[in-house]
Formats: structure tokens, C-alpha cells, sequence
């Protein structure tokens, strides 16, 4: 073993002060590309095998991507595979020390110095090998020359490599080790990818060009003056400098502060950049520069965090790098791509989880428009599992490598205007070295908040923050009573004083999350509860084959790892291929930025936007699916106003105020829709005349248009259903635990020990009778799992196009049920159109986004295929509901029954898969699902159990529970040929 492997100490060598970052086509300074080919060689050890033969591979990569391809693009992994642990070190714990089995590879590029760059050389000038991102430590090697090690992978490693180049042929080596002592730093949930990631460049730097410039820009909200304040280091005396119509010279070496009397300030709704020029006889620089004031203050009492003079609210998400083809590679494209689709729902801050990201992501954030908390590249969650003896951040031995993360990470990113806090880290425990990090990053930048989650007694981060924090611990955060779960005692009382962000909340795993409008109603009461982070927006599955060729996306276990954490890694708003989830419309619902509440007659519309007035939208009123007029506003931010709806509506109408922009936005055209409400008629259940059943004095054979009819109790398990990393409310009532329930099974055990899964029917009868004189078919059925008193009696009445469900559970019954409805095998239809709540599919947990509607879909549109297999596909509140074929129409009309839950209007739910909820309960992979017949599966739900956020945070709420209970369902089911 290499002995700098396990060192314990930031990169060594030739290591060039940390410094801001600069585009490379935004400098005349010259920047030498060493991306492309390189000689490469994979060792299964640190040592070097000299036989072992060399191959090319392409840089930026995480060499495990780049092994051999067959024809089709079946990567075969055999240089390495990728690792996914959440907490876990995939090595023994045994710091700083690492296995032997360390795969290393070698990468070696020859490059030509041409003679004009030889020339800024000779002439005192310097150049500096920069190696953005490698995983997890390099040693740099040039013309034979050691010129360092570089640590930290997410971090920017700058050499001076000027003694070692030469004029014309060039050899650089890097030997790339996957594991290090710095692993025991970088343990973030995601994959562990060794290799060269990110951009390995030459910058060839005049002797009087810019070495660092840094800059801090203020902005005043009452006389709308800025402020630049300026570093440029260079050996040049001074510097020509140019912004905003404004042309001045200023000395390097010193802060230098240029006033604006009237300037336009950033934000993330109007990220307004200005051209920033600095030049010195030997180099031009030019920066876009935002002018902000973040600060903290305190309003009527609360703690604030106020953006230029105004409270700000983070509707934010976590986000991670992650590609399913190339992993942490940055790609443009698809980084724009996904900050446009956060725009279009309304996501307004992110947090770099858990690192900082691609310079030019940053760029990115900047150009659009987000409230960034950047997070530096800190995290030792394994840790927690040894009760956190030997944690980094606590031991005096790692504190110069803590200290060198922040200092890297704030430097890079600091002339950034979306950035607005410093986060010390991520899930790394507290200790003296987090504090030395905090004043580390207040030397260098007083200008932005500091932020750090574990921080639970406030002791030297600006806000407090909390992960997954329940409804009741919210309220008892914000209003100084109840109980916090963290901290102590006088710990609590401190940060009481501080704003409260959420940096990470509502685990988007699989079907879900639920309760969103919840915490959106918290912010709303509390002003010191300044929002948060959903976990997380992307799914981190990796593009991957079995062994028969089929494809899809990975997760952990898939590659052969001994100790992983499954699917934990697929928790995103949006798939791995980039479809949204869901809840991604749920979540733009709730996260609407004019927000309407209808009551009666009239509706309530608040401008929700930091700074812009509501004009920007155009509010149409839309009755009975005819637009009938525009509702007329210009809003400033936080204010509301009522109008009158009485001249639209009539006793049955229906009436949407849908919201939509009214001028193209770039990443939303004029007449997106922003956001809407409705105000529908509900219908009440009819009083219906009493049912006669009276014995038939003939037998008469009358069928339904389906077959396979029987009742169902199980649903494929949520990811939701079947973690229990928090408690139950099943267990303890969240008003009885301060919110956390009480720890025990998951939904999915407690289902399975009741015996939900595994109903059969054990009795039926079946009678030919009259109902209402009418000849029908009467079945009584009694369901129950073998080995239980527990059991379910089922009436079904039919009379060739009435058909009324009874279902009746026993006493005894406990806890929750997954559902309860009947189930159908039917032909697949060509089309499905119903009239109920839509597009998307709905819970009674995630009701934001579905509106009634008339919608028509074909049948594979209609289900959702999450990473692992799980229910999905449930619409709600359906009146009317049509299956179209080549030769007849079959429609279901619905009607609507007080057994029924409110928030379906009291009308039954319906989803159509290919498969039951057993066939999707056993897959692990969407592959492994039976490929899709003729018979299809159709359910009618009374009712299902909420989503929740149980994977990794609350329990289903118990409002949003299903329970056994009594239901009957009233169907209308004709079939008419066309």
C-alpha cells in the first residue's frame, strides 16, 4: 500500500492557493484542454503490474463506464463496477485505513507546449495543472517529475507545473486510486465512481494577468444603490475595470469598492446579470455579476432571512450529479434541461448535495435563477454506526483536511450570485473541526449565511436546519413551545432564535411523497419556517443489462455489491431517463407562486412571488370548459386580493381560475400554465329507494362484462409501505409523540402479519333472484387468510347492468389496509377516457395537482413505472369511466356513496395495469414484469391508504389512512356495440 493513500492530510505538492474559478472562453488567458484520449492501464491493487497491457480510455470518465461495448451498447463492466451504499463504508471501518484491493489506474497523456506558450513562460509567466474532479486521490506525475497528490474529489486541485514543462513533447501521468483515507470524508449517499471526472486542464497564466479575482456585491433596497467590492491579485500594479457603465482603475492586491447609485438588482425570479471586464496589461477577465443582499433579521419578533430587504421562502430540492450513462460527468445538456423543468414547477432554491458541483453548473444557477446553498465536499455518516468515535470532524488529526474543503469550496464558487449560503458539509455528526470550518468561512466571506444541519444547538451556523422534521416538531420549532427531538435544552432555546429551513424533506422514493400542501401550510403560518429541500430531484439508476440482454436501470445490488442499500438511490422527482415522477406536479401544485383559494362564490388569489408582481401571470376563468373572462391583478409580492365569481356561476357549473404566464420566460412559453383551482359541484348521494330482494322463481344466467371479479385488500407495496426508517403512526398517534410515531414494522409487515396479501374466498353462494322485480344474480362470498378468525363478507348484486358491491370486514381487524376495491380481468382497450380527477394519478395524501376533468389516455399511458415495481396509476373521484375497442364500448358510470371518502367526492378510484398487485409485489426490476398480454387488470377502489414519506421521513398522516371499514360500491356497466 502506497503510504500516501492513507495519509491524512490535504492535497501536497506543488499546490496553487485555492482560487475563484473563471470560464475558460470568459479569460485571454490560454487554456490548454488534456481532455480526450489517454494511455490507460486498471490494476486491482496499488501495484503497479508492468505486464498488464495498456488501452486508451476517454477523459472526463469514471472508468467503470468505459469497458468494453458489444454492438448493441451492452456494456459489460469489466473494468470495475459501480458501488451504491448509503451510510455504510462498502470496506471495513478502520480509518485512515483502506483494502488492499484498491483498484488504481493509470492514465498517461503526451501534449505538445507550443513555442507562443513557451514564450509567456520564459517571459515570468506560470503554468498550472488543473484537475477538477478525480475520485478519490491522484498522484501527478510530469515528464517524470512528482508534482503532487490530489485530494478531495469534488474539489478543485491546482498545480504549479511550471519548472517541470518543457517546450514541445509533454508526458503527464496520473495514478488514480479508488480508495484513500479521504474516503472516509466523501461517504454521500450516492455511487462510488473512481476516475478522472471532470476537466483536466493547462492554464498558461502571463506574468500580469489576473491570479484570483473575488467579488462581493451589495445591493440596497430602499434606494436601489449597489456596491462592488473587488480583489484582483496580479503582479501589475493596477487594473482597468468596466461594469454597468461604469470604467474605473483600481489597485490589485487590496479590496477596492465601486458604488452604483441605481442599479437592478438578482434574484432567482429576475437573475439580472451585469458584464463584469477586468484588465491588466496581460490578461482581460470578464465575470457575470449579480447585486444581492443576503442577510438575517429580525421582523415583528421572528428571525427573517431577508433577499434584497424581502423575505425569502427556499421551494427547493436536492440535487445530486448523476447521469445513467456517465455518472458524476457533467453535462450540459442535461443540467439546462433539468433547471428548466425546475423552473416550469416552480422549484426556486437547491442544495448541491453534498458537494460542490461543475463549476458551470454554477454558472447555470446564476443564468436562470436559484437560491443556492452550496455544500462543501464533507461527509461521515458511517460514522453515526460506531456512535461516532474517530469522526473527522471532531478529531484534531483531520481538522486541517475539514478546514482545507471549506476554504476550497468557498473560494471556487465566491463569485456567485444564486449562492447565498455555505454549507459545512452534509450527515457528518458535530465537532470542533465544523466550528473551525464556520470560522474559516466567515474570514473569507461575511457576505453569506453559514449552514449546517447537524449543527443541533446552533452552535456556529447562522440558520437552523432539520431533516425530515414532522408537523408537530415544525410547529414547535416556530413557535417556541413543544418538543424538539434534537439538541438540548438550552441547545433548543438558541436556535429558536434562528430561521428554520428544512434541507431536506419529502423522500420522493417511488410512489410518493405525500402531504406536500402540509408543509406548504406550515411556511404559510410560521414566519421564521423559510421552507426546504425535497429529496431529491433525480433517480440515480445506472443504464445496465441482465444477463439475457434486457435493459434497464440499476440500482444498488445490481452490480454485485456484498454490502449496498437497494433502491435507496432511486428517490428523485424525475426517473434516471429524465421523465417526471408524479410528484413532480404535485409538488409544482403546492409550490404555485399565486395561490388561489376559492370559498362560495368568490376567490382569494396571493402573490407568492419574492419579487415580481403578479401581472406576470394572466388569471383565466374557465366555466364548465369554456373561458368567460380574465381576472384582472397586479399584485405586489405577499399581497391578495377577492374576486367576485357569482356573475359565472350557476347552481351545476364548474369553474377552474387557472393561472398562466403571460410572456415567454425561456424556460416556459407565454400561456404555460402556472397553476390552478377549481370550484365543482360536488355531488351528493342520491337517497335511493330501498333495495327488495325477493327469490327468483327462475334461474336466469346473467353475466358481467368481465371476468375474474373478486375483491382486493393488497397493493404492491410503496417504497413508503415497506420502509420504516421513521416510526409509525399506526403505533403512536403524531399528537401523542411530537410527531414521530413510535418505531415498529413497516405498513408492509404490519399488512402481510394481518394477512391482507393472502385473503382468499372460503365460502360463496350464489342465488338467482328479483331485485325490484327485477331478475338478478346475488353472491355472498366470506374472504379471510388461512389461519385467522378475521374475515370479510362480500355481497354482490347484479342485475345485468346494475351492479352494487358490499364489503363488510369483521371486527378484529387492526391497524391500516393498503386498499379496498374489486378487481376485474378484462380485454385491454384500445382507449381509456373517464371523467373524474387527472391526468396524473392521485392518493389522498397527494391531491394538489389532479383536477376533474374529462381526460382520455390510451392504457399504457394510464400506469406509472417507478424504479421498483409498486402501485401506481390510481385515479380518484371518477364519475364516468370508458373503454373503447374496435367493436363495442364498454362504459362504468359511478355513482357516488357517503361509504366513500370525501376527498374522492365520494366517488370510487380506478386504475388498469397488465399486471395484478401481486405480479408487481414480487418484481424487483420493471424487466422482470411478464411482458403485457390481451387480459388486462381493472380496479375499482372505495378507497386506498396515503402515500407518506416513510422511506425516509414521516408516516402516512392518519387523515390520509385507510382503514377496514364498511364500503359499498354502485356501478353502472354497459357494453354497446359500435
Amino acid at each position: 500500500m502506497q503510504t500516501y493513500i492513507e495519509s491524512i492530510e490535504p492535497s501536497s505538492g506543488r499546490v496553487v492557493a485555492p482560487r475563484t474559478w473563471v470560464d475558460p472562453t470568459r479569460t485571454t488567458r490560454r487554456t490548454i484542454t488534456l481532455n480526450g484520449t489517454w494511455d490507460f492501464r486498471l490494476h486491482p491493487t496499488t501495484r503497479i503490474e508492468t505486464d498488464r497491457v495498456w488501452e486508451t480510455i476517454e477523459l472526463p470518465n469514471h472508468w467503470v463506464f468505459t469497458g468494453t461495448q458489444r454492438e448493441n451498447g451492452r456494456r459489460l463492466w469489466d473494468r470495475g463496477t459501480p458501488i451504491y451504499t448509503n451510510v455504510n463504508f462498502p470496506f471495513p471501518h478502520n480509518p485512515p485505513h483502506v483494502p488492499d484491493a484498491n483498484p488504481t489506474a493509470e492514465h498517461v497523456k503526451q501534449f505538445t507546449l507550443s513555442p507562443s506558450d513557451w514564450e509567456v513562460l520564459r517571459a515570468g509567466g506560470r503554468a498550472v495543472l488543473r484537475l477538477a474532479g478525480v475520485e478519490s486521490i491522484a498522484q501527478i506525475t510530469l515528464n517524470d517529475s512528482p508534482i503532487g497528490i490530489a485530494r478531495g474529489s469534488r474539489l478543485q486541485n491546482d498545480f504549479d507545473v511550471t519548472e517541470t514543462l518543457v517546450e514541445g513533447k509533454n508526458t503527464l501521468s496520473l495514478l488514480v486510486s479508488q480508495w484513500s483515507a479521504m474516503s472516509y470524508v466523501e461517504d454521500q449517499d450516492q455511487w462510488w465512481l473512481p476516475g478522472v471526472f471532470r476537466d483536466v486542464e493547462l492554464l498558461i497564466e502571463p506574468r500580469e494577468g489576473i491570479s484570483d479575482l473575488r467579488i462581493i456585491t451589495d445591493y440596497d433596497a430602499d434606494t436601489h444603490s449597489g456596491s462592488l467590492r473587488l480583489w484582483i491579485e496580479s503582479v501589475a500594479g493596477t487594473a482597468d475595470v468596466s461594469v454597468a457603465d461604469t470604467t474605473t482603475t483600481v489597485p490589485t492586491g487590496q479590496w477596492e469598492t465601486i458604488e452604483f447609485s441605481r442599479i437592478e438588482p438578482w434574484s432567482a425570479e429576475s437573475p439580472t446579470l451585469y458584464e463584469l471586464t477586468v484588465t491588466t496589461p496581460a490578461e482581460t477577465r470578464t465575470e457575470r455579476i449579480g447585486f444581492r443582499r443576503i442577510e438575517i433579521r429580525e421582523i415583528d419578533g421572528e428571525p427573517r432571512i431577508l433577499a434584497n430587504g424581502y423575505p425569502v421562502v427556499f421551494r427547493g430540492v436536492n440535487k445530486h450529479e448523476t447521469h445513467p450513462d456517465q455518472g458524476r460527468v457533467f453535462d450540459e445538456e442535461q443540467v439546462r434541461d433539468d433547471l428548466a423543468l425546475m423552473k416550469r414547477h416552480h422549484i426556486n432554491a437547491i442544495r448541491t448535495a453534498h458537494y460542490p458541483h461543475h463549476p458551470k453548473t454554477l454558472d447555470l444557477f446564476d443564468e436562470m435563477g436559484f437560491w443556492v446553498i452550496d455544500e462543501v465536499d464533507l461527509e461521515t455518516h458511517a460514522f453515526e454506526y460506531v456512535g461516532w468515535r474517530g469522526n473527522p470532524t471532531d478529531d484534531p488529526q483531520w481538522r486541517e483536511v475539514c478546514v482545507d474543503r471549506a476554504r476550497r469550496s468557498v473560494i471556487r464558487d465566491y463569485n456567485h450570485p444564486s449562492v447565498i449560503m455555505w454549507s459545512l458539509g452534509n450527515e457528518s455528526g458535530t465537532g470542533a473541526n465544523l466550528a473551525h470550518m464556520a470560522t474559516t468561512v466567515r474570514d473569507l466571506d461575511l457576505s453569506r449565511i453559514i449552514h449546517y444541519e447537524s449543527d443541533h444547538d446552533g452552535a456556529y451556523s447562522d440558520v437552523y436546519s432539520r431533516m425530515y422534521t414532522p408537523f408537530e416538531e415544525v410547529a414547535a420549532i416556530c413557535t417556541d413551545t413543544g418538543t424538539i427531538h434534537r439538541g438540548s435544552i438550552s441547545g433548543q432555546a438558541h436556535v429558536r432564535k434562528k430561521p428554520f429551513v428544512l434541507c431536506e424533506y419529502a423522500h420522493a422514493m417511488g410512489n410518493g411523497p405525500g402531504a406536500l400542501k402540509g408543509y406548504d401550510d406550515l411556511i404559510e403560518k410560521y414566519p421564521r419556517f423559510h421552507g426546504g429541500f425535497v429529496w431529491e430531484w433525480r433517480d440515480h439508476g445506472l443504464r445496465t443489462w441482465d444477463d439475457e440482454g434486457t435493459e434497464y436501470f440499476g440500482y444498488g445490488g445490481d452490480f454485485g455489491e456484498v454490502i449496498h442499500d437497494g433502491n435507496f438511490v432511486m428517490d428523485g422527482l424525475i426517473r434516471s431517463d429524465g421523465t417526471p415522477m408524479p410528484a413532480l406536479a404535485e409538488l409544482a401544485a403546492v409550490n404555485t407562486p399565486l395561490k388561489s383559494v376559492v370559498s362560495g362564490d368568490r376567490v382569494r388569489i396571493t402573490n407568492r412571488f419574492h419579487t415580481l408582481r403578479s401581472r406576470v401571470a394572466e388569471t383565466h376563468v374557465v366555466v364548465d370548459g369554456q373561458a368567460r373572462g380574465v381576472l384582472e391583478h397586479d399584485l405586489a409580492p405577499g399581497e391578495s386580493a377577492e374576486f367576485d365569481l357569482s356573475s359565472y356561476t350557476h347552481r351545476d357549473s364548474q369553474i377552474d381560475i387557472i393561472h398562466q404566464w403571460a410572456d415567454d420566460r425561456g424556460w416556459a412559453p407565454a400561456g404555460c400554465e402556472i397553476s390552478r383551482v377549481q370550484l365543482v359541484p360536488h355531488d351528493s348521494p342520491a337517497v335511493r329507494t330501498p333495495v327488495v330482494i325477493t327469490e327468483s322463481e327462475t334461474a336466469h344466467k346473467l353475466s358481467l362484462p368481465f371476468s375474474g371479479a373478486r375483491i382486493s385488500t393488497w397493493r404492491a407495496p410503496t417504497d413508503n409501505d415497506r420502509l420504516r426508517t421513521f416510526g409509525s403512526y399506526t403505533l403512536g398517534a403524531p399528537d401523542q409523540t411530537a410527531g414521530i410515531g413510535v418505531r415498529g414494522p413497516s405498513s408492509e409487515e404490519m399488512w402481510r402479519e394481518t394477512g391482507l396479501d393472502r385473503i382468499r374466498c372460503h365460502h360463496r353462494e350464489t342465488k338467482s333472484v328479483r331485485i325490484n322485480a327485477r331478475p338478478a344474480m346475488h353472491i355472498v362470498e366470506k374472504w379471510a387468510p388461512d389461519a385467522s378468525d378475521r374475515f370479510i363478507d362480500t355481497s354482490w348484486l347484479w342485475d345485468g347492468e346494475e351492479l352494487v358491491v358490499h364489503i363488510v370486514p369483521s371486527a378484529g381487524w387492526e391497524g391500516t389496509w393498503p386498499r379496498t376495491g374489486i378487481h376485474f380481468d378484462i380485454e385491454r382497450p384500445d382507449r381509456v377516457s373517464w371523467r373524474g380527477l387527472g391526468p396524473d394519478e392521485a392518493y389522498s395524501d397527494s391531491l394538489s395537482a389532479p383536477y376533474l376533468g374529462d381526460f382520455e389516455m390510451s392504457p399504457y399511458e394510464l400506469g406509472f413505472m417507478y424504479a421498483r415495481p409498486q402501485e401506481n396509476g390510481t385515479r380518484v373521484g371518477v364519475r364516468h369511466l370508458e373503454l373503447s375497442y374496435a367493436d363495442r364500448i364498454v362504459t362504468i358510470e359511478c355513482q357516488p356513496d357517503m361509504s366513500l371518502p370525501a376527498y374522492a367526492h365520494h366517488y370510487p378510484s380506478f386504475s388498469l395495469s397488465p399486471w395484478d398487485e401481486h405480479e408487481l409485489t414480487v418484481a424487483e426490476h420493471p424487466h422482470e414484469l411478464a411482458q403485457p398480454t390481451a387480459r388486462w387488470h381493472l380496479f375499482i377502489d372505495a378507497g386506498q391508504h396515503g402515500l407518506g414519506s416513510r422511506s425516509c421521513g414521516p408516516d402516512v398522516r392518519p387523515e390520509f389512512a385507510w382503514t377496514a371499514r364498511a364500503v359499498t360500491l354502485r356501478l353502472t356497466i354497459r357494453s354497446t356495440a359500435r
